[in-house]
């Protein structure tokens, strides 16, 4: 025991090494005595999951030519106790009916059987199953094909395959430390342990048929494994989960509008200076923004996008919505997915609506009322209402969104239509301010094209037009004239199918950059052209181009977006069933989004984010706003816009209940509340730009706590988050909490404070494929609060002086709370189970 090896040794192990590490373990292994007994839970996408993490997951496996990979599909319910049924599918089309069938075994072992049946001729590579295996986890450590034995280590010479036989048993590491798995294989099956270091950090093994071979419609292929540990085997079976009031969930009363000169009402923190563009068009001024009166005075933005016709508001509801904004502490917002209905029903896909024209102005207006600036994209989903005979190509039916952003650059027709929109919507004056939005100051910030990459429509099509086609030979044509030698093996006439191929990736990603830079270089010639001043960027898709730094130069500043838990549709896109990783982002060894994430900064440019959110249904919303709002902080972000607080105006009235969804701020009161986290950090300016030593993570625990004068708080599975002046004692449920000054003084010093104790929050009725609650199938209705209680000691100057009061969602006090002084702290208990219902928010407050 305690023998590693490095991932990233160059040499392989000596054969005296691998000997001595593989027997001193199998003996140590074999000594061990009686063990824990190993789950063996069988998962309806047909898949089986070795132990309790998320790592051991025994898969079945279809490689088709061209090593496509198919997915399991439509297995979300185990009908048949022991055989999760499902269907496999690779580039939409089904190729094959599978089922997995898990029994236990007499001596404590247990048969996996995984069968398939192809619909029509199905050539395959690999058939069988396969399983990954963390290289940080399994690197030094042993594994056994029949009587062979090694360790895992990066092989010689950089090869992938540490080992290829047939085998009628293989062994590798199990998730307890020196615990071992098996998998014996009645008929022997073909074994593959390869190294996936070019691509991921894991070690897979694949069992079963590997070579190329073709399957015949209607006649099942079964492969059975014997599972056995160091223990016995347990089997189960996943089972669903539903959201339900009870002893583990608290209904929570939602209400929308802040109250005044409550603890969450922030209008007062000095983050908005109304009218919005009262000083003038915005600036770069040494890579941040300011404003041009108000020379040497940094300006940074915080807001939320809007969606859709949560932009176009009746006049009542738009006077609402932008005062609960500022009272959020937001300065700023975006409007987003605006323009399909900016142009509803035209003729042309680029005439203006004149009705909802009218209530964007007036919304718009009543932000600037309030001090709210706004941002926008020239085009973001408008091509639902773009015919391809707009762009005179004679073909039925509407270009995909996707696809039309490439167009923009390999298509005259498509940049005109993009340039008409553009001129029609800048040029337009909005009778409640009187000034056209290419002459509104409030309006500093505009991004040409929302998440442009050619690599987003992958898939959908922009591989497949023969406009972009085009483009691509002749690219790939003239760098051959150039140099010969060029991306040789790599396909001139078509684009490759798969962008993440990491041998053409590179080239696509180039071709694509150097067309971004001239298509941008046209936008902003045409919008300068008409006058327009605000500073403009484009590019804000995650991934960027590796010719990113030459189109740079032409942006006025750099902007990105980034999710945590961002959904999966393995169905059909937005529609349920989805599914995200919700794990704890701070565990393990890889960087912590947001905090530790390479996000593309240019010298000399500011920095914004205008997309961004830990997504529903994951359970560490709550996380995100105090770990977001240090990020920007320390980094020294500019701007910051929430995705999103609304896709449609129906979620917006004080009265609307919504179950919570993926992003939508107004439907989830756990992200909205995390909120106030990010707005202290980023926008007060709580957290000094790299001040990271007040950021501490815990990478083993999943835990991490952060310390500034005026706010304090932390994240932790379980146990005690202990952050300056905060002592925070969990139990029943993972939570973040945050203290939060609502005055100059420092917290010791306040005399009020505003405590946040977020858990979970699911709507009821909400369903998932099982307690990890990757998997959605429904939302349900009204929102319910994971139970939790978290025991607080806050050390204050003068802690007996001190009153406690539960808080509604809109700030309104509910009741005291009973709290003591002891020890110069202030003591009481945070439990989402009130009287009345759930809470997550408390003020903390000096007497009078």
């Amino acid at each position: 025991r305690g023998l590693t090896m490095s991932h990233g040794v160059k040499r392989g192990p000596s054969p005296v090494m691998v000997a001595i590490v593989c027997a001193v373990a199998w003996v140590v292994a074999a000594q061990d005595g009686a063990a824990a007994s190993l789950s063996a839970k069988l998962m309806t996408d047909g898949s089986v999951r070795l132990g309790n993490g998320q790592e051991r997951i025994l898969k079945p496996m279809a490689i088709l030519p061209g090593w496509i990979g198919a997915s399991s599909r439509g297995g979300y319910e185990i009908k048949k106790p022991g055989v999760a049924a499902f269907r496999l599918e690779a580039g939409g089309t089904t190729v094959m009916d599978a089922t997995t069938a898990l029994e236990p075994l007499a001596g404590g072992k247990a048969r996996v059987t995984f069968s398939f049946t192809p619909r029509t001729d199905a050539p395959v590579l690999n058939l069988g199953c396969t399983i990954h295996l963390p290289t940080a986890e399994v690197t030094g450590r042993p594994w056994r094909i029949d009587g062979r034995e090694g360790v895992f280590a990066k092989p010689a010479g950089g090869g992938i395959a540490v080992a290829r036989r047939t085998c009628s048993m293989v062994a590798f590491p199990g998730e307890a430390k020196d615990s071992i798995l098996r998998l014996g294989v009645p008929k022997p099956v073909d074994c593959l342990i390869q190294d996936n270091w070019k691509w991921n950090d894991t070690f897979s093994i694949r069992l079963g048929t590997l070579s190329e071979r073709v399957c015949k419609a209607g006649k099942t292929v079964s492969f059975s494994f014997d599972i056995s540990s160091d223990g016995p085997v347990a089997v189960a079976e996943q089972r669903p989960y539903v959201v339900r009031e009870g002893d583990d969930w608290k209904l929570l009363a939602e209400h929308r509008d802040i109250v005044a000169d409550s603890a969450l009402d922030f209008s007062n923190m000095g983050f908005t200076d109304a009218p919005a563009g009262k000083h003038g068009w915005l600036r770069n001024v040494g890579g941040h923004f300011e404003f041009e009166n108000l020379p040497g005075r940094r300006q940074r933005f915080y807001g939320v996008n809007l969606c859709g016709t949560a932009n176009y508001p009746d006049r009542a509801l738009a006077d609402t919505l932008v005062r609960r904004f500022r009272r959020f502490g937001y300065n700023a917002i975006r409007l987003h997915h605006h323009d399909a209905q900016a142009v509803a029903k035209s003729a042309d896909s680029v005439t203006l609506n004149a009705e909802n024209m009218d209530k964007l102005d007036y919304f718009v207006a009543a932000a600037i009322r309030e001090g709210l600036y706004v941002t926008t994209d020239l085009f973001v989903s408008r091509a639902r209402v773009i015919a391809w005979r707009h762009l005179g190509v004679d073909r039925e039916g509407h270009v995909d969104m996707q696809l039309f952003k490439v167009l923009c650059a390999v298509f005259d027709p498509a940049f005109e239509n993009w340039a008409a929109f553009a001129k029609n919507f800048l040029e337009h004056r909005n009778p409640y301010t009187g000034r056209r939005y290419l002459d509104e100051p409030a309006l500093p910030l505009i991004s040409l094209v929302n998440e442009g990459g050619a690599f987003m429509g992958w898939g959908r099509g922009v591989q497949d037009d023969p406009r972009v086609v085009a483009s691509w030979r002749a690219w790939l044509a003239a760098k051959r004239a150039a140099d010969p030698s060029f991306a040789p093996g790599l396909d001139g006439e078509t684009l490759p199918k798969n962008f993440w191929n990491p041998k053409v990736r590179p080239f696509i990603e180039e071709w694509a950059g150097e067309l971004e830079v001239k298509m941008v270089a046209r936008m902003k010639a045409y919008l300068r052209a008409l006058g327009c001043k605000a500073l403009i960027t484009n590019d804000n898709c995650g991934p960027h181009y590796t010719a990113r730094n030459g189109m740079a130069g032409d942006y006025d500043y750099i902007d990105d977006h980034f999710y945590v838990d961002h959904p999966h549709f393995p169905e059909q896109r937005w529609r349920l069933p989805s599914s995200c990783r919700n794990v704890n982002p701070l565990l393990g060894d890889k960087p912590v989004i947001p905090v530790e994430k390479d996000f593309p900064r240019v010298a000399g440019k500011p920095f914004t984010i205008t997309e961004w959110n830990f997504s529903g249904p994951g359970r560490y919303r709550g996380v995100g706003g105090i770990l977001t709002g240090a990020a920007a902080a320390m980094g020294d972000w500019d701007g910051l816009w929430r995705f999103a607080y609304s896709h449609t105006k129906d979620n917006l009235g004080d009265a609307d209940v919504r179950a919570p969804g993926y992003f939508d701020l107004a439907a989830d009161p756990l992200a909205l509340a995390s909120d106030r986290a990010s707005v202290c950090l980023f926008l007060r300016g709580d957290m000094a730009p790299g001040a990271s030593d007040r950021l501490k993570m815990d990478r083993a625990r999943g835990s991490f706590t952060i310390d500034t004068p005026r706010t304090v708080g932390g994240f932790a599975p379980d146990g005690t988050i202990e952050a300056g002046v905060l002592r925070a004692t969990l139990s029943g449920a993972p939570a973040t909490v945050c203290v939060h000054a609502l005055e100059d003084e420092p917290i010791a010093q306040s005399r009020r404070m505003l405590l946040t104790h977020l858990t979970d929050v699911h709507g009821e009725g909400a369903k998932f494929t099982d307690e990890s609650m990757t998997t959605v199938l429904s939302w349900g209705g009204r929102p319910l609060v994971g139970n939790g209680t978290a025991e607080i000691a806050l050390a204050l100057s003068a802690p007996h002086a001190f009153e406690v009061w539960e808080l509604a969602a809109n700030g309104r006090r509910v009741r005291k709370m009973a709290c003591a002084a002891s020890d110069g702290r202030l003591r009481f208990t945070a439990s989402v189970a009130g009287p009345d219902g759930a809470r997550m928010m408390y003020e903390v407050i000096k007497r009078q």
